[in-house]
């Protein structure tokens, strides 16, 4: 099977997943240009485009569906190695950050999370309205973390049978809503890889740090997000085989 053939089913694959919608009335050619176009507008952004619309390296580039199902802006956040290893300019704790990070998981909910009334309760507590239903949360990071942000409004979106989940693309992760039986499909199907639901849950794990290290700074945010802890940390974890 022709590498342009193995791109184009690919392409499809998640088109049936419900990614690219935009796309689904497309034939093969038109479906394999116009998200060709995405990568190429991706990698111009970060000035690493060589290769041009239907030429054999645009086809390399798209021959893993690592590099596919994240054009889907619509449908995937990435989050960069800033984020998971924390960031020393990081707000902390503020409740503007939180609401930015819940319009984000909006826009790659699929509908399924369109909070409205959001409200500051303060001691790090918010409200929203989400169907009708009042919530409270009081979330688990800083207000710069998409990934446990997540985690937190997953318990809201269980009923409607949805979850947030992280394919670990190694140091990043893609920030993808699924159903359990879409992520069985992507992991037995595709080979897709699945970081384990709150890895990366700061305050105990920071703490045990802190008594392991009591010359490691902490500021009045509970930890100044300095990256030699979690450079540590990492490094502990490997030797762990975690």
């Amino acid at each position: 099977m022709s590498n342009r053939k193995n791109v184009i089913e690919s392409i499809r694959y998640y088109l049936e997943l419900g990614f690219f919608e935009d796309y689904r009335s497309l034939s093969d050619e038109e479906l394999l240009n116009a998200v060709g176009q995405l990568k190429i507008e991706k990698d111009e952004l970060k000035q690493e485009v060589d290769y041009e619309l239907g030429s054999d390296e645009l086809l390399y580039e798209l021959s893993s569906d690592y590099y596919i199902y994240p054009l889907d802006k619509k449908r995937v956040f990435t989050i960069g190695v800033d984020h998971l290893y924390g960031d020393p300019s990081a707000p902390g704790f503020q409740f503007s950050g939180y609401v930015q990070l819940m319009n984000l998981l909006s826009q790659i909910s699929r509908g399924k999370l369109l909070p409205s009334e959001m409200t500051d309760m303060g001691l790090r507590r918010f409200q929203f309205t989400l169907d009708g239903n009042k919530y409270e949360l009081e979330p688990n990071g800083f207000s710069d973390d998409p990934l446990v942000l997540a985690e937190d409004v997953n318990s809201i979106l269980l009923p409607q049978g949805y979850q947030f989940e992280q394919i670990d693309t190694n140091p990043d992760a893609d920030l993808v809503l699924l159903t359990p039986e879409e992520k069985q499909k992507l992991e037995q199907e595709r080979g897709l890889k699945f970081r384990t639901p709150k890895y990366w849950m700061l305050p105990d794990i920071v703490e045990w740090l802190r008594l392991q290290e009591p010359s490691w700074a902490f500021s009045a945010n509970y930890w100044d997000r300095s990256t030699e802890p979690v450079k540590t940390l990492l490094e502990l974890s490997a030797k762990q085989g975690n």
